[in-house]
């Protein structure tokens, strides 16, 4: 206690001033892209923090070359990198962490001067961390939840921003702050799936489950540490398989399955200190755990081994949240042992350590066994106090799982929330890119054929033969009705996604008004394939019905002018016709046959979607707005439009109108 005492003296007179923070954590911008080669070797440093010298060193060895390669701003900024990591990684590894703070309140100056936002993050971390070393844990938050935070919002995507999140969570978590810790670790898993760094995602979803075993959620945390265990084998590095196996253990003896415990940890159980991972406390806490699990099974030798080099290792180790669990592995020992007096006394060391952790679980276990030994003493007036406080700390318990459980849940649904969101921003950019796409070729090729008719008109007009002129002036007209057509199909979409169609409703002659579309398609594509409209049906040819002249055409020009472009020259298009009665409700029903080139099946469901095409389209002209304008203009009309289609054999379109059924809108 004494050295603790010590280093948080030391602490207090390195202690950076506050009124610093204000100007660290108001950045002016955000933070300027680096060139790709140094942010990869910076995210390589940060992914190596915790592993093993040798491959610590060489992350933080690249950094210096790149600033030996690279003299000048570019190389001293290299050159900031490589120091503020090694801070780090010092103040995450070492016993002696007395200078650290303030080595990272003179970087974090240095990189806010130049406004390298990251290298500040880097640097806020290590205050953090060191402020978790020394115990001082309402300096740490004081810094997470302050510029540290804020410093978070100015950050590209990168490995940078998940450790800076990560940490804002544990000091959120050390703080008993368990929704807010939530909400950090989430952002951070958030980012570490799209980097694709799985060291990472493995890391933040263990201590995601760490934090709901310590809250008494056992079972939901080792859902997570199940997962943490399959992406930590995919990560290089001792220390975050150790962490995850000595966490995933506790869960697993937490319901009550030593024997599935012990399988998590027994390639671990007589490892070097090296294969535990350079982090001190990290080996206490797997010392605990294999002591804990080695005891429940019975072995209680191997178990007395681990908890002595726990309370060895114990005093040189700063972080005195850990030191509750070797004091009740050991307490447990001591009980299985038969040694009860000394099992209460290193329980209620345990249950001591604890006072300021914020969790309530393990000193709960702690507070029932020594409630157990009493009763079975027949001490019941030690028993009935030991009875009240493990009540009490039960009901703590009780109230952090429910309150953690349903924090996660929330932000596990605010992110599905953001996601959904994204996907629909991403779409309305895709359509709005193929539209930009769409617009540029079907308006510039009729523009280019106007300008180069109108210009040869312009200029050779008198020495053409009249045949040439009639040429370039249907050219003209051509062109024209395309720009047009277009320009209605847009316009038409647009007012239908705005709900603002219009439907003009007016006794129609329907059949007239087909024969009339059939033969502006007929000329529009230059007559390359017959269409023939066959009614057998004489009293549904006499049929007036009330439509939108406007709508119905569009949607049988759309579907005529399809089955023309998507079938061979020559190759004929009926339009079918007939009345359909069902319950009392008639109906008029055209089906527009071709034998083109089909639909692909997998492309049915979003063919009627706005800029869709089929896969088998590509070389072919379109706008991708014709199937989508016609169910507009059916769902406006009150009726309904389907198909059934064969790759290489055709399709049929099937356009419904209700008979009398509409009435005036």
């Amino acid at each position: 206690m004494a050295v603790a005492l010590q280093i948080a003296v030391d602490m207090m007179r390195l202690r950076p001033d506050p009124s610093f923070y204000p100007a660290v954590s108001q950045p002016e911008s955000a933070q300027a892209l680096l060139p790709h080669e140094l942010q990869s070797q910076i995210d390589a440093a940060v992914d190596a923090l915790r592993e093993d010298t040798r491959v610590a060193t060489d992350a933080l060895s690249a950094l210096r070359r790149h600033a030996a390669n690279h003299p000048g701003p570019l190389g001293d900024i290299s050159l900031l990198y490589a120091e503020v990591l090694s801070v780090l990684r010092v103040t995450m590894t070492s016993t002696s962490v007395a200078d650290s703070s303030e080595q990272a309140q003179t970087l974090l100056s240095r990189f806010h001067a130049i406004g390298e936002w990251q290298g500040c993050a880097l640097a806020l971390a290590a205050q953090v961390v060191h402020a978790r070393s020394v115990d001082d844990r309402q300096m740490g938050l004081r810094i997470a939840t302050g510029p540290l935070t804020q410093m978070l919002a100015r950050l590209p995507q990168c490995a940078v921003r998940v450790m800076a999140a990560n940490t804002c969570g544990v000091a959120h978590s050390d703080n008993e702050q368990l929704e807010a810790a939530a909400n950090c670790y989430y952002t951070a898993l958030r980012d570490a799936q799209a980097l694709g760094l799985h060291a990472r995602e493995a890391h933040i979803s263990a201590n995601i489950g760490e934090m709901l075993y310590m809250s008494g959620n056992a079972a939901d945390a080792r859902l997570l540490l199940e997962r943490a265990a399959e992406l930590s084998k995919l990560a290089p590095g001792a220390w975050l398989s150790t962490f995850v196996a000595t966490t995933l253990a506790l869960c697993r003896l937490a319901q009550g399955q030593a024997q599935e415990a012990k399988a998590s940890i027994a390639s671990l159980l007589d490892a070097s200190d090296d294969t535990l991972g350079p982090s001190l406390a990290s080996r206490l806490w797997f010392l605990a755990t294999a002591a804990l699990v080695l005891a429940e099974c019975g072995e209680l030798r191997a178990a007395q081994r681990h908890a002595q080099r726990g309370h060895e290792l114990w005093p040189l180790i700063a972080e005195r949240q850990l030191s509750p669990y070797i004091w009740w592995a050991s307490g447990r020992l001591l009980r299985l042992q038969g040694d009860t007096t000394e099992a209460i006394h290193h329980f209620e060391e345990a249950i001591s350590a604890s006072a300021n952790s914020g969790y309530a679980f393990m000193p709960m276990n702690a507070a029932r066994e020594v409630f157990e030994i009493l009763q079975q003493q027949a001490d019941l007036q030690g028993a009935l106090i030991a009875h009240q406080r493990f009540h009490s700390l039960y009901e703590r318990v009780h109230n952090q799982s429910a309150r953690l459980s349903l924090q996660l849940l929330r932000t596990q649904s605010q992110l599905v929330q953001a996601q959904r969101e994204a996907e629909q921003h991403l779409t309305v950019a895709r359509v709005k890119s193929r539209f930009i796409a769409m617009a540029s070729h079907e308006f510039r090729t009729p523009l280019s054929a106007i300008q180069s008719s109108v210009e040869l008109l312009r200029y050779y007009a008198d020495r053409m033969e009249a045949q040439e002129r009639e040429s370039l002036w249907a050219s003209l007209d051509t062109s024209f009705a395309r720009l047009k057509t277009t320009m209605e199909q847009v316009l038409l979409l647009a007012k239908s996604e705005e709900d603002k169609l219009p439907v003009r409703l007016q006794e129609l002659d329907w059949h007239a008004a087909a024969v009339e579309v059939s033969n502006e398609v007929q000329m529009a594509t230059a007559r390359r394939n017959p269409i023939q409209i066959v009614c057998p049906d004489a009293v549904l040819l006499g049929t007036r019905l009330r439509l939108d002249l406007n709508l119905f055409r569009q949607a049988l020009s759309n579907l005529m002018t399809n089955a023309c472009k998507y079938s061979g020259e020559g190759q004929s298009i009926e339009v079918r016709c007939s009345r359909q009665t069902e319950a009392n409700a008639s109906w008029l029903r055209l089906d527009v046959i071709d034998h083109g080139l089909g639909i692909h099946a997998d492309d049915h469901e979003r063919l009627f979607s706005s800029f869709e095409r089929g896969r088998n389209t590509e070389h072919i002209s379109g706008t991708g707005l014709g199937l989508a304008i016609v169910r507009r203009a059916m769902d406006a009309l009150g009726g309904e439009v389907s198909f059934v289609s064969e790759i290489g054999r055709g399709s049929t379109f099937t356009l419904r109108f209700p008979i009398g059924a509409l009435t005036e809108r």
